[in-house]
Formats: structure tokens, C-alpha cells, sequence
């Protein structure tokens, strides 16, 4: 990964190269140019013309050499070299020591320095010396001919290449020096902002894992961040919420107070809220609001993680009716216990004296009544006994549909159910087999199902589905078309001595709820009052076996 880093970089230096000695000689060959219409030039202006379009057009041929070729390095070794020889013969067609194109030197030296570090761009400056050097030496001992119009001693002469010497060293080194700091610091530039992104993409990976939702916003309380977790939550997309007050999503929630409080010194401020996302449906939120500071401690937003506590709710609600039942039911079981035997007693008593003293009609009523009452009496407190004892089954394999079925046949011999109600029964998978007490759960079906008829005295139509949701779960559905169930009563349903029906003993749904929780399912209910009710229950197909 370093070596192909260091390609690039040298291919990049190799294009900026290219470009800068395309205006440099072309910028000389126009002075040049210039120089030779406003007066006779004292140079081989020909010979120097043509060195520059050489330099040229070996550039145009470099730069197609880059596109086809990826060995940078000897490219750029080829032009160090190709830029000491066409500066030197510059140099010398210009007069040698009377030319001021010494400077080009320059040129390779800090090229080097970029492709080759200090050392190559020492190198080079040594080579350009040299170079340079031997040109002058070789002019002066008259080696190589001259177009200098003087010729300077050779003490002028060493002075001379001493001094370009140095400064072809000195412009080496330092070019060297600023070079290596460069790389250096472009290469802690890159790991930093490797590290920063991989810190970021952290953050932002933690962000969308994040189960719970996550918003922000700024000072306005307009909201510049939503996580995907967010958008399920409050059921509309990030796009949709970007840029909008935060009271849009959350209407209910006071954060006028919450950053009131935040102001005041305190942390994070908690609340609780409910949103309606969707007609008819809502969720119960937590919400959590806290201070969002940028660098250096400076506030620039607000951070509100908020979770959707609706299952949450329900759980505790389910836990509320549990610990109220248990309380019921064990008032039920010692109150039974105290009530029958001297009800026994009444019971027998009365129906002893109807037989034995002549009664008139009016006393023959009451005792009728007494003896009725004394009945339905006995019969709320069998139920008592009933629901205080702790559901034992004994599950083995049955088909629901079977218990269904016999369900349905058990109605149509009730004599409540008239020619006005209609009972369907619906099933996606016959047969249905699950590992339940097929006693027990007849007596749910039994229970929903006559309750519904007794929501519907005036006829309708009681639907009983049996659907498999899984290989694990199967779900029983109860929907009627009868009267239906006050909204302020349907959070208490469940528990004993909730019954809407005349002569009921409110005991019925208590007794299903007991027996899906002790198969470790779960029941729910809907319903609008005149609209009708819709019981629905989540049973594993295979309990675990009680332990006794």
C-alpha cells in the first residue's frame, strides 16, 4: 500500500513538473524571441532556439510516457537528467560564465527534492556542480569553444563556480530538508485523517445500531439529526424531519421547559409522552433531553434520546391485573371457604321448611327466590374456588380445529344463540396440531365464545379464526358484532367481578386470562362500544411440561 502511495505521489510531481518546465522554457524561448527583433543578439540564437524546442518536445513526449507507463521513478530520473544536459547546453550557447541561466539548475534540484528526498536533491545539486563546473573549466582551457565575449581569470573563474557551487548545494539541501518536513507532514495529515474518519464512521456505525431512537437539534430546536432507529419509532423518514421544528415530531413534549431546565444547571431532563403516529394508534414514549456542546465546551444544540415504551406499558399493565387477581383470588379462596357451609346450611334449611309448612303464594315466592339466589350464590363462589386455585394442565398433543368444532356444535345448541346469529369458523391449516390441555383451552373457546353471544342479544355474527404465525406460535381470534366494551373498562376486563352481563359473576375472562397465562400465552382485546369486540390469543404450540 506505501509503494503504490509513493507512485501516485510521484506521478503527481512528474504531471506538476511537466507543466511547470512547459512555461519556464517557453517564457525563455519568448524573451528570446523578443530580444532577437529588437536588436542582433550576441548568442547562436538558432542553437539556443533549438535546444528550448528539443526541451519541448521531449516534454510532450514525458508526458505520454506517464499515461502508458508506471515506472515513475525512472521517469523522473530521465528528466533530472534530460533537464542537466538541456540547461548546461543553454548555459554554454549563452556565453557560460556571461549567462544568466545558471538559475535553471534550480529546476532539477527541487524536483528531486520532491521525488528523490534530500539525498537525490543533494545529489542532483552535486551533478548540476559538477556539471556546471566542468562546462566553465573546459571553455576556459579553450577545450570547447566559446561564445563568451570576455574571458575571466581563473581565480574569477573558481570564485565563480565555488559560489554557484554553494548555492546549488545550499538550494539542495533545503529544498531537501522542506521536502522530507512536507512528506512528513502530509503523511501525519493522512493517518490523521484516517484515524478521523475511522473515528467517525464508528460514530456513525454506533449511531445506526443504536435500538433506541437518537435526535438533535440546534439552538431553535430545529432537528439536524435522526437515526434510522428514530425513524421507525416515530414513523416518518429523516428527510422528512430534517430542518423542522422538533415540536413537529413530538407535540406533546414541553422542551421549552426541558431546556428551561437544562439552563438551570440540570443534566437531562426526562419525560414522558405520547405520540400518535397514526390514526387510532399510540405509542408511549420515554424521552430524555440533554446539552449538545461542540469544541471547546461551547453549546451549539440539544441531544434527545428517546425509546417507545408502548410494550413496556402493556407489560406493567399485564404485571397491575396479575398482583390484583392474586389479591382476588386469595380473598376468593378464604372467603369460600368461610360463605359455603353456612350457605349450605340456608339453602337446605329453606328448602326443608317449603316442604314441610304450609305456605301461602307470596311466602312460596320468597322462598323460591331465596332458594334461586342461594344458588347463583353457590355458583359465584364454585367459581371463586375455581379461579383461586392455581391452573394446573396437562398438555398433549390435540388439533384446534377439532376443539373448535365442537365448540361451534355446543352453540348451536344453546338456547341463547338464535336464528339471528351466525357463527363462521375459519382455519388456514387443517389439521392444527399443538401440544396444549385440550380441557382447558375448550374452556376458553366455551368462554369467549358465549360471552360473545351474550354481546349480541339481538342477533349477529361471532367469527372464530385459527391461524398458525409461526412454527412456534398459533394465534386464536374471537371477533363479534355485539354491544361492545366501554373504553374505561377494557384495561380491566380481565379481572374478577368485571362483568357486563346481567346474572354474570364476572368471573368467565378472568378464568381464560388464567389459563393462556398458565400455557405461557398471551391475550388481548379490542373493542368499540356498538361496533363490536375482538379477542385475540398467542399460544405457544408446545408448552412446557408442568412440574408438580
Amino acid at each position: 500500500m506505501a509503494n503504490a502511495v509513493a507512485a501516485s505521489e510521484i506521478r503527481d510531481w512528474l504531471l506538476w513538473f511537466l507543466k511547470l518546465r512547459v512555461v519556464i522554457y517557453t517564457v525563455i524561448l519568448g524573451i528570446l524571441v523578443g530580444v532577437e527583433r529588437i536588436a542582433t543578439p550576441a548568442v547562436p540564437f538558432g542553437a539556443v532556439m533549438g535546444v528550448l524546442l528539443v526541451a519541448l518536445t521531449l516534454t510532450l513526449i514525458f508526458s505520454l510516457w506517464v499515461n502508458y507507463s508506471s515506472n515513475y521513478l525512472v521517469q523522473a530520473l530521465t528528466h533530472i537528467v534530460t533537464d542537466l544536459v538541456s540547461i548546461t547546453l543553454i548555459i554554454y550557447l549563452t556565453g557560460g560564465t556571461e549567462s544568466y541561466f545558471s538559475i535553471l539548475y534550480f529546476l532539477p534540484i527541487a524536483f528531486s527534492s520532491l521525488v528523490l528526498y534530500q539525498r537525490g536533491a543533494l545529489l542532483t545539486a552535486f551533478s548540476a556542480s559538477m556539471v556546471h563546473a566542468s562546462l566553465l573549466l573546459l571553455t576556459q582551457a579553450r577545450f570547447i569553444p566559446s561564445s563568451a565575449l570576455s574571458r575571466p581569470s581563473l581565480r574569477t573563474l573558481i570564485a565563480f563556480i565555488t559560489l554557484n557551487t554553494f548555492a546549488f548545494l545550499v538550494v539542495g539541501y533545503f529544498s531537501g530538508y522542506l521536502s522530507e518536513n512536507l512528506r512528513r507532514k502530509g503523511a501525519e495529515l493522512v493517518n490523521k485523517t484516517g484515524a478521523l474518519a475511522s473515528l467517525k464512521a464508528l460514530n456513525d456505525n454506533i449511531i445506526q445500531s443504536l435500538r433506541g431512537g437518537l435526535l438533535t437539534t440546534d439552538l431553535d430546536g430545529k432537528v439536524t439529526m435522526l437515526n434510522p432507529a428514530g425513524e421507525e419509532i416515530v414513523g416518518r423518514r429523516r428527510d422528512e424531519v430534517l430542518g423542522r421544528s422538533i415540536k413537529e415530531t413530538f407535540p406533546d413534549v414541553d422542551f421549552e421547559r426541558c431546556i428551561n431546565q437544562l439552563r438551570d444547571g440540570r443534566r437531562n431532563v426526562r419525560v414522558d409522552s405520547i405520540l400518535r403516529d397514526r390514526p387510532g394508534e399510540e405509542k408511549f414514549l420515554g424521552l430524555s433531553t440533554s446539552p449538545l456542546f461542540g469544541d471547546q465546551h461551547v453549546l451549539i444544540g440539544y441531544l434527545v434520546n428517546f425509546q417507545d415504551l408502548t410494550e413496556m406499558k402493556h407489560l406493567e399493565g399485564e404485571i397491575r391485573a396479575k398482583d390484583r387477581m392474586a389479591a382476588v383470588g386469595e380473598m376468593a379462596a378464604g372467603m369460600a371457604h368461610e360463605i359455603r357451609n353456612p350457605l349450605a346450611s340456608i339453602s337446605g334449611s329453606v328448602g326443608l321448611l317449603r316442604k314441610e309448612v304450609p305456605m301461602n303464594e307470596e311466602q312460596d315466592k320468597l322462598m323460591s327466590i331465596v332458594l334461586h339466589e342461594s344458588q347463583r350464590l353457590n355458583k359465584i363462589i364454585d367459581g371463586f374456588l375455581i379461579y383461586s386455585r392455581q391452573i394446573t394442565y396437562n398438555p398433549r398433543s390435540v388439533d384446534l380445529n377439532e376443539l373448535m368444532d365442537d365448540t361451534v356444535t355446543l352453540l348451536h345448541n344453546n338456547p341463547e344463540v338464535t336464528a339471528q346469529h351466525r357463527i363462521e369458523s375459519v382455519s388456514d391449516q387443517r389439521p392444527l396440531e399443538c401440544h396444549l390441555d385440550p380441557d382447558l383451552i375448550k374452556q376458553v373457546f366455551w368462554n369467549l365464545s358465549h360471552n360473545a353471544i351474550r354481546a349480541m342479544p339481538e342477533g349477529g355474527t361471532l367469527t372464530i379464526e385459527l391461524k398458525k404465525a409461526d412454527d412456534d406460535e398459533v394465534r386464536i381470534v374471537f371477533r363479534d358484532t355485539g354491544v361492545g366494551i366501554e373504553e374505561d373498562r377494557i384495561d380491566r376486563i380481565f379481572e374478577p367481578f368485571h362483568s357486563s352481563f346481567a346474572n354474570g359473576t364476572g368471573l368467565g375472562l378472568a378464568i381464560v386470562y388464567q389459563i393462556v397465562q398458565a400455557h405461557h400465552g398471551r391475550i388481548e382485546a379490542h373493542s368499540s362500544q356498538g361496533l363490536g369486540s375482538v379477542f385475540e390469543i398467542s399460544l405457544p404450540c408446545k408448552v412446557p411440561v408442568p412440574v408438580h
